[in-house]
């Protein structure tokens, strides 16, 4: 099969299998097939957006009151009794007159460690009818009940509470009524639906202006936070997030109220307030920065009122602990170690300013369509391209992928998964470079099989990197130099030798004259018998192909030489080559029928290369070449043997015997050529007697006697029959 038919249904190939690799990415970005790999690295691109987008800045409007180390170690543990709740309560509304006060911890129980429990005690049993110690007990009830001291202090001001949700069925403590909502929730809206439940004494939560769950069951599967609901189902009611309900209780606490497009829950709505959410009512946690984005103050701090008041004035504070013995540390996009109180902050923010951002079920959608585009393209393009045009393609896709996912983070604050894109460009990248490389490695293959023994093995190298219509496999016509190389006296070789040793013979000194034409980058066409032919100029162009091929010539006139001597001392025949020359335009090509084919070259030019060499035996000289040789190779000295008109053509020719590079040409021969010249010029100016004395005086010379007697007989003859006036000197020669 020829190398173009073969090669052109690859680049189809290749764009095929492209599109069977972006068929399978976009399978594995589907929602619910996504490999496990493919979301780790989504998530870590997810991060590297954020980290990227976080602007670093400070809040001052959320303040963390911390219950830290430093707080646990000179208070004591958690949980401390509530008259030390009730008073850090007391302290930031009376004292520092903040805002709002919410509380990211749960107080499951009373308290026990009060007196209360011992006066009850006392006044049920032991001193039931002592008045003295009834009237005491009713002053001093009031004071040792914790609990409701702390329940007062949570009517008294903006209060909430927050609690967990736990997705197995243990439950404990009280919750806050649901969220009024302007409609039911739809039973089929996704929401995340927890079995149990942790929340506060009942006491509490009765007494507290409302509350919301902290607890997240959105962490991804390595454990981060980068998503949390805002809502969540419990037995049939929906709960609403602490954040949420701090930033309702900031606008009044006005009825909430889910937005619906295309059967999708799209938004929730509170008064003028809007805040985009997925299907399942969640956020992407806007992570303002690393922590320390919001103001944190210690909570025994608080407690002795060495907190500038200026810092907690109006302003929506956070009590909660970030010690990692209370569970204070989370893992977010930002840092392994996180407060999970400034996670809360974040969201709290982030829902004031509308910074929140959502991974709608569009974002999926957006996500196949882009692989799709990427791929189609890709497939079209990367076929056949080298290693740095194709990465400059796959550079740019990954450009453009990256700047269209920034416009939608950055502009429609929307999640788009990038990972899938990402691995599909780099997949296509090496599946075509692979494809290709074994493309390349076949078409050596190839090359080697059919040109292996014609070109020597570095043209072949070279000519896998060349593309292959510049290889003239299909076809070309191109200006070069064909050689033909005849053994003479060949059937009175064969006749007298046995079959076996002919083939060695022939194998003798073939092999070294076809080793000269590879040395000279020449190309083998075939051999014919006793005959070699030979071409420059394919299938890889050479600029020198007429220079290379005469160097050819030469070496392989001079090789003879030496292999006689070895052939004498075994007894064979010597080896005597004609060999002629020609260069001019020729059609080289896989040429032949549906049978066979055979890379060769055609034309008026060879033709006249193989006459050329015919010429040879007439003239008695190894090697002949045309007057385009002698051109186009102007450093050798020629000799011009006559002015032909060879059998089959018309237009006569000038024919040369090359005789060496002038400048190492001896004095001796230089004389003799000169002297051939004169009696050339007294022939074709008819001058038959001076011509004659000349050509007498050649004829003792052992290089030239041949030549001088050809031309002394065609004196001869032409004083017989005097040539027409207007003879150019030309003789035809009528055979081959």
């Amino acid at each position: 099969m020829p190398v173009m038919r073969m090669l052109l249904p690859r680049q189809g190939f290749h764009a095929l299998i492209g599109l069977l690799v972006t068929v399978l990415a976009v399978l594995s970005a589907l929602p619910d097939e996504r490999a496990r790999l493919l979301q780790s690295f989504e998530y870590w691109l997810y991060d590297l957006r954020v980290a990227a987008t976080a602007s670093d800045s400070s809040d001052a409007r959320v303040v963390l009151v911390d219950i830290d180390e430093r707080s646990l170690s000179e208070v004591g543990d958690w949980p401390w009794e509530r008259d030390l709740i009730a008073g850090l309560t007391e302290q930031l509304f009376d004292y520092y007159a903040a805002g709002l006060v919410a509380y990211d911890a749960i107080f499951t129980e009373p308290d026990r460690s009060s007196a209360v429990a011992l006066l009850d005690e006392l006044h049920q049993h032991w001193l039931q009818n002592d008045p003295r110690f009834s009237e005491v007990f009713r002053a001093m009830r009031p004071l040792l009940d914790w609990d409701r001291q702390f329940a007062r202090t949570l009517s008294e001001h903006t209060v909430l509470l927050g609690y967990h949700f736990n997705p197995e069925g243990h439950s404990s403590g009280s919750l806050t009524d649901p969220p009024p909502l302007a409609a039911p929730a739809p039973a089929d809206l996704p929401l995340y639906e927890p079995r149990g439940h942790t929340g506060s004494y009942w006491r509490f939560t009765r007494s507290a202006q409302g509350g919301g769950f902290v607890s997240n069951p959105a962490i991804s599967e390595d454990g981060v936070h980068r998503r949390m609901p805002l809502l969540q189902r419990y037995r049939g009611d929906v709960y609403e997030s602490l954040a949420l309900a701090v930033v309702r209780m900031l606008h009044g606490a006005p009825p909430l109220r889910l937005e619906f497009g295309d059967g999708r829950l799209r938004a929730l709505g509170f008064g003028g307030f809007r805040v985009p959410v997925d299907a399942r009512a969640q956020v992407m946690l806007p992570f303002r920065g690393r922590e320390g984005s919001y103001p944190y103050v210690s909570a025994v701090d608080v407690l002795k009122g060495m907190v500038p008041p200026q810092l907690l004035r109006d302003a929506i504070v956070l009590v909660g602990s970030s010690a990692a013995s209370e569970g204070g540390l989370v893992a977010t996009p930002l840092q392994t170690f996180y407060p999970r109180l400034e996670v809360q902050a974040n969201l709290i923010s982030g829902l004031l300013d509308g910074t929140t951002r959502v991974q709608p079920p569009e974002a999926h959608s957006i996500e196949l369509a882009v692989l799709a585009m990427v791929g189609l393209l890709l497939s079209a393009w990367l076929p056949g391209r080298s290693p740095l045009k194709a990465g400059a393609i796959c550079l740019a896709a990954i450009c453009i992928v990256t700047v269209l996912n920034a416009y939608l983070w950055l502009g429609r604050d929307l999640v788009v998964p990038l990972a899938a894109a990402y691995l599909l460009i780099a997949t296509l990248f090496l599946v075509h470079q692979a494809l290709d490389y074994a493309r390349e490695r076949q078409l050596k293959a190839s090359l080697e099989q059919r040109f292996g023994r014609y070109v020597p093995p570095t043209l072949v190298r070279r000519m896998a990197e060349v593309p292959e219509r510049d290889l003239g496999i299909a076809g070309d016509t191109r200006d070069m130099t064909v050689l033909f190389a005849d053994l003479r006296g060949f059937s009175r070789i064969a006749e007298r030798m046995p079959p076996h040793e002919l083939t060695r013979f022939m194998h003798e000194w073939l092999t070294p004259v076809t080793a000269i034409v590879h040395r000279y980058q020449g190309t083998v066409d075939k051999y014919m018998g006793d005959c070699i032919m030979a071409f420059w100029g394919a299938p890889l162009r050479d600029p020198e192909h007429t220079r290379h091929a005469l160097q050819a010539a030469i070496a392989i006139l001079q090789e003879v030489q030496r292999l006689n001597r070895r052939f004498r001392r075994r007894g064979w025949p010597a080896l005597r080559l004609g060999i002629g020359m020609h260069c001019g335009e020729m059609h080289v090509g896989d040429m032949g029928s549906r049978y066979r084919t055979a890379y060769t070259v055609l034309g008026d030019a060879v033709n006249l290369g193989s006459r050329l060499e015919g010429l040879t035996r007439h003239y008695g000289v190894p090697l002949i070449v045309s007057a385009a040789v002698r051109e186009r190779v102007p450093e050798y000295c020629y000799l011009e043997l006559d002015r032909v008109r060879v059998k089959g053509k018309l237009e006569p020719v000038v024919i040369y015997q090359p005789l060496g590079l002038a400048r190492t040409l001896p004095l001796a021969r230089e004389a003799d050529l000169t002297l051939y010249r004169q009696a050339l010029a007294h022939y074709l100016r008819q001058e038959w007697n001076d011509a004659e004395r000349c050509l007498r005086l050649l004829a003792r010379r052992p290089r030239l006697k041949r030549l001088a007697g050809i031309y002394q007989e065609r004196v001869r003859y032409y004083r017989c029959q005097p040539p027409p006036a207007d003879w150019d000197g030309v003789f035809t020669h009528l055979e081959k």
